[in-house]
């Protein structure tokens, strides 16, 4: 006789045959889809940074959004896919990186054998954060039951551990550099730490340089790369590997890298018409969780609102720079002070680029840019193309960086200007790091409405650059914009010696009549000028100038004594030693020892016969300028039209912060040392035919 079990224990039985089929479905269901593992187990929170190590982790406070399922989704297809690449951008507080930084890499790591991932972001603190979670979230009894594997008892350190199932994860900085280790897999969260990190231009190569270098090459054959981060840099890390026209697209994109990303970019405000949610222009994110209340304090900064909200670094009306400050001129105002300036590159194949431009200040304070040029080359021809703006504007300063740069171009930029007779007061700014800083005067003046631009072809680009920048690149055209408008200010200071407009002194070359006396000025003993005195008009002609490369003495009283070894030449107490004392007497005596007629005594002003009268005012070089000023505005000097080396230095002869500058204006010294001492200008004893003062001559020895 057969016996037969009680009905409890038949009812057991089946029972427990359903819970083992349902936890075995369980099982199978989270290890085929991450979508499911992730709403089956208990996802950590984000942690505070000083948490203990061993402290377990708050959950998170939401339940899985549209947005996440996506994340998780298009993580479980790039973990799957042979070289794989996912760029994920959202907004901060998105929760982007619990899912695509923890769920995903613990789902992959429990779901295989010897599967090993690498996760790096900006620094070793935050990557240990994401690693604590991913630990957490592995040794939770909900993840062991579903994916039946856990931490190995001897590998638990939340940056570095491993699993019984022989995967192993490593979390670092992304610039501490990786070595020795391979890896299935790259999740990069997070590789620029701030605004100030993500705008410093040796931060965004250093990143991009760890990435291509130190990430990359430890990735297996076939392995898969995640980026995930909120945008804050046209040159960021995903930037840099988006194509050029990248304008907030999402969905499969060919890149610069020549791999084809899957990106997820999930602006916090719909404009475009590839949101991978599907949703409206103007539609919000997550609006479950987020408020328009939230989202209201973060438009109030544009760039903020555009790069780290929108995902758009460089907003097509501008950051800094606004389009609607962009007023064009036609006709160019009269009455404007030129000043010029360049940022300049060293070498043609750096990737930077030099830019010179021209800019024209009114007396109102309005700036008209007037011409620009840029080119990918080196100082022999940036300098060349900087001495032809300088030959067409005449700017009567032109700024630069001190620096590197500096020292390796000066000499040959003075020299090449001293060889084509171009005189223009060079200004070396100090350099400033932070290229915002550099640009904030011309920023004002535009936002101002100061700042106006010609209608050119070279304004495009250079509009393109102002309008995303501090987030975009190249930005060697801001650059020099911020030479500019730090120059407005020094400019402001800078004062023509002599203001007078050159129709009043220039005068076509005229035979020297013989009654008419002559006398030479000396300038430094650098600066030569030959004058002839109409005594019954009191009108002084400069016929003719000599500026000396060659300090030889003998060769230089040779090219003086060829002009008219009878003329006296006026000479100046100091020479070109202003802080020796006499030196001009020394000099003076070398030049006679040649039989060169210099005066007896250095040039001076005559004595008034006012008892007391000192010594210094008689040599007074700001009264030997009053004098000239004032015959020039009264047209009692005259220059012959040829001379281009004195009017080179007449149009860069200026005064700075109500001084003169002592630079490069050693022919402008010779004309007032020789007015200082007119009144010892002789008549030549005999007519010398054998010299023509109206021909042109070499004018530099």
């Amino acid at each position: 006789m057969a016996i037969t079990q009680p009905v409890e224990t038949m009812i057991d039985g089946a029972t427990l045959q359903q819970q083992a089929a349902s936890i075995l479905l369980e099982r199978r269901k989270a290890r085929k889809d991450l979508v499911t593992f992730a709403s089956r187990v208990p996802v950590p929170g984000c942690p505070a940074s000083e948490i203990d190590d061993g402290a377990k982790i708050p959950l998170i406070e939401t339940q899985q959004a549209e947005h996440h399922v996506l994340i998780l989704q298009a993580m479980q297809k790039c973990m799957a896919t042979p070289h794989g690449r996912l760029m994920i951008m959202a907004p901060p507080g998105s929760a982007k990186s619990t899912y695509a930084s923890v769920v995903a890499p613990t789902w992959y790591l429990s779901n295989g054998e010897n599967r090993k991932v690498i996760l790096a972001s900006y620094g070793d603190d935050l990557a240990r954060r994401h690693g604590r979670r991913t630990r957490q979230l592995i040794q939770s009894p909900e993840t062991i039951a579903l994916m039946q594997t856990e931490l190995a008892k001897d590998s638990r350190a939340a940056n570095e551990f491993s699993l019984t199932n022989y995967s192993e994860y490593i979390a670092c900085g992304i610039l501490t550099g990786i070595t020795g280790n391979r890896a299935n897999g790259i999740v990069i969260d997070d590789p620029v730490k701030g605004r100030q990190d993500a705008d410093s231009q040796v931060i965004q190569d250093r990143t991009f340089a760890a990435y291509e270098d130190d990430l990359l090459t430890r990735l297996i054959p076939g392995g898969w790369v995640v980026i995930i981060n909120t945008r804050w840099n046209e040159r960021d890390l995903c930037g840099r590997i988006l194509p050029e026209t990248w304008a907030g697209e999402s969905g499969d994109i060919l890149c610069r890298d020549g791999n084809v990303w899957t990106v997820l970019c999930f602006q916090a405000e719909c404009q475009t018409q590839t949101d991978p949610l599907g949703r409206k222009i103007g539609e919000m994110l997550w609006p479950e969780w987020f408020d328009d209340r939230h989202w209201m304090q973060f438009r109030l900064n544009r760039r903020t609102w555009s790069s780290l909200y929108q995902q758009i670094p460089s907003p097509a009306e501008g950051i800094l720079f606004r389009k609607e400050d962009m007023a064009t001129y036609g006709d160019r105002p009269e009455d404007l002070q030129i000043i010029g300036a360049s940022d300049n590159a060293v070498t043609p194949d750096d990737g930077d680029w030099t830019e010179q431009g021209i800019m024209g200040v009114h007396p109102s304070g309005r700036a008209y840019l007037l011409d620009w040029w840029r080119d990918q080359v080196g100082p022999e021809k940036w300098i060349a193309h900087q001495i032809d703006m300088m030959e067409r504007w005449k700017p009567i300063c032109w700024f630069c960086e001190s620096g590197q740069i500096r020292r390796a171009t000066e000499g040959m930029l003075r020299s090449e200007m001293l060889k084509r007779n171009v005189n223009c007061l060079l200004e070396y700014l100090p350099a400033v790091n932070d290229k915002v800083t550099n640009a904030q005067p011309v920023i004002a003046l535009s936002g101002m409405g100061l700042l106006f631009w010609p209608i050119a072809a070279w304004v495009g680009e250079l509009q393109r650059q102002c309008l995303v920048f501090p987030a975009g690149s190249p930005d060697d055209g801001v650059d020099t914009l911020g030479l500019l408008g730090r120059g407005v200010s020094i400019a402001a200071g800078i004062r023509k010696v002599y203001p007078v407009p050159e129709e009043l002194i220039v005068t076509e070359p005229i035979p020297i009549p013989s009654h008419w006396k002559r006398i030479v000025g000396c300038g430094k003993f650098l600066g030569w000028a030959w004058m002839a005195w109409d005594e019954q008009a009191d009108i002084v002609y400069i016929y003719d100038v000599l500026k000396m490369r060659e300090t030889s003495v003998p060769i230089q009283a040779a090219a003086v004594n060829g002009r008219g070894k009878w003329i006296p030449v006026a000479w100046p107490l100091d020479g070109y030693q202003a802080k020796q004392a006499r030196h001009g007497e020394q000099l003076a005596q070398q030049y006679r020892e040649q039989g060169v007629n210099m005066r007896s005594e250095h040039a001076h002003f005559a004595e008034s016969g006012v008892v007391g009268e000192r010594k210094e005012s008689m040599v007074s070089a700001e009264a030997g300028i009053q004098d000239v000023l004032a015959r020039m505005q009264a047209g009692k000097i005259k220059v012959f039209s040829h001379l281009q080396p004195w009017f080179s230095e007449f149009r860069a002869f200026h005064r700075k912060d109500g001084n003169v500058v002592d630079e490069q204006n050693e022919i402008m010294s010779a004309m007032r040392i020789g007015i200082m001492d007119l009144r010892n200008a002789i008549v030549e004893p005999r007519r010398n035919q054998g010299i023509d003062h109206t021909a042109p001559r070499d004018w530099f020895v």
